[in-house]
């Protein structure tokens, strides 16, 4: 859907619309690979200005059992929290899991939609179980990518 105002075109999406185009587009976007978290932020960063996403980088915070917890990017309109993830070894694969568990219960407290998206240097064997861990569709929407190196 598109809103038309004097002054801008607001186009609004809708949380499997985001994850539909990230899973078709955002690799395609990558031409170097990465090599750690903050180059596959920076990717994302491009594909998200091309598709011209209003999303906001590490803009917004929640507190939870005393730490402040601050999502990669937010998408105020949808009232989402994106957070992004680097595996590049097989020990990192049980440590981001763990981390993805606290960041749901931390960012569950204010966002109604949070998404993952893990790039995997092929340390993910199996990326159906891995992502069946991180698909919720409760009070709060929850969705993991998976994108292969």
């Amino acid at each position: 859907m598109t809103i038309v105002t004097d002054t801008f075109i607001l186009r609004i999406i809708n949380f499997d619309e985001i994850v539909n185009d990230i899973l078709k587009n955002f690799r395609k976007n990558i031409s170097e690979p990465p090599t750690c978290e903050r180059d596959v932020q920076k990717h994302f960063r491009n594909f998200y200005d091309v598709i011209e996403y209003n999303f906001l980088k590490e803009k917004e915070r929640v507190t939870y059992c005393g730490k402040d917890f601050v999502p990669d990017f937010t998408y105020l309109i949808l009232n989402m929290a994106i957070e992004i993830k680097f595996v590049n070894t097989k020990e990192k694969i049980k440590k981001i899991m763990e981390e993805m568990v606290t960041d749901i219960a931390a960012y569950s407290q204010k966002w109604k939609y949070i998404l993952f998206i893990v790039y995997d240097k092929g340390k993910i064997r199996n990326v159906d179980r891995f992502t069946r861990e991180f698909h919720h569709d409760n009070d709060n929407k929850i969705r993991c990518i998976v994108i292969k190196e």
